[in-house]
């Protein structure tokens, strides 16, 4: 410990207690005695030493996918930020309504966000090198991907409400195809984040079929949103044509793109 290492200290006795509580992990089998157990940071209830190798990868799983969603979420939540706040300092109309905002946070992006945090664990996890034990979970890469991706969702979204309310002179037109690809761009994106170093074509879509399920039933919502008499009353919604969901679909593509640009930029820092 004095030299920086992190240190697993394994035993069983009484006469263990001390080393298991100044180690950073005290590791005891299922057997120990009581003051060896309630010590220990971890206990393997089949006495096997292989266990404490499948723990360290289902630690490092949940670290990922945390990452993830973090990710996810904070990226989705400074795209809303920088658009409202750009519409603010030029004295627009705000391009999203407060009611539509909440809907894309804890509906439209809550089924996939819950998805996203049982991702399978990435390929060869185990080769990764040890993390520092100081590094924080935002860490550059995080930091990179969120930045490129609110600022470009951010543009975009932009670009197309002040062009639709310039072309059509249609205020709710317009707020409606913003909210539509602010919602749909995140359901798009979303499985490019599934993993911060390999291309999205390298990792198969079918190993989270919940994410799949996630992402349809939030598309469906959203559909049900801009469509259906009644809900268009409380959110402010109208419908939209072909052309303009592809638009939109066009948009999230290019979003995903870069998202996978930046994500090979990041790949290369770590």
């Amino acid at each position: 410990q004095q030299a920086g290492e992190v240190v697993g200290m394994t035993g069983d006795g009484v006469n263990d207690a001390l080393a298991l509580k100044i180690a950073d992990i005290g590791i005891v089998v299922e057997n120990a005695s009581d003051v060896a157990r309630e010590t220990a940071d971890l206990v393997l209830l089949d006495s096997n030493f292989h266990t404490i190798v499948s723990a360290i990868e289902e630690g490092r799983v949940m670290f990922h996918n945390i990452q993830k969603v973090v990710l996810y979420l904070l990226s989705d939540a400074f795209t809303e930020i920088l658009l409202i706040l750009a519409a603010i300092v030029a004295s627009i109309p705000l391009p999203l309504t407060a009611i539509q905002i909440l809907w894309i946070n804890i509906i439209s992006d809550g089924f996939p966000n819950l998805a996203l945090a049982c991702e399978p664990k990435e390929y060869a996890v185990m080769n990764h090198l040890p993390r520092n034990r100081t590094a924080p979970i935002v860490d550059t890469k995080i930091k990179r991907m969120v930045f490129v991706l609110s600022i470009t969702k951010a543009t975009i979204a932009l670009i197309l409400f002040l062009s639709y309310l310039h072309f059509t002179g249609n205020y709710i037109y317009a707020q409606t195809l913003t909210f539509a690809f602010v919602a749909t761009g995140s359901l798009v994106y979303i499985f490019s984040t599934r993993n911060l170093s390999r291309g999205i074509l390298k990792h198969a879509l079918t190993k989270n079929p919940l994410l799949l399920l996630s992402v349809i039933v939030g598309f469906v919502l959203e559909l049900l949103i801009i469509y259906h008499p009644f809900f268009q009353k409380i959110f402010l919604t109208r419908g939209l044509t072909g052309v303009d969901w592809s638009i939109i679909l066009a948009s999230g593509l290019l979003l995903l793109f870069i998202s996978e640009q930046a994500k090979g930029r990041n790949a290369s820092l770590k």
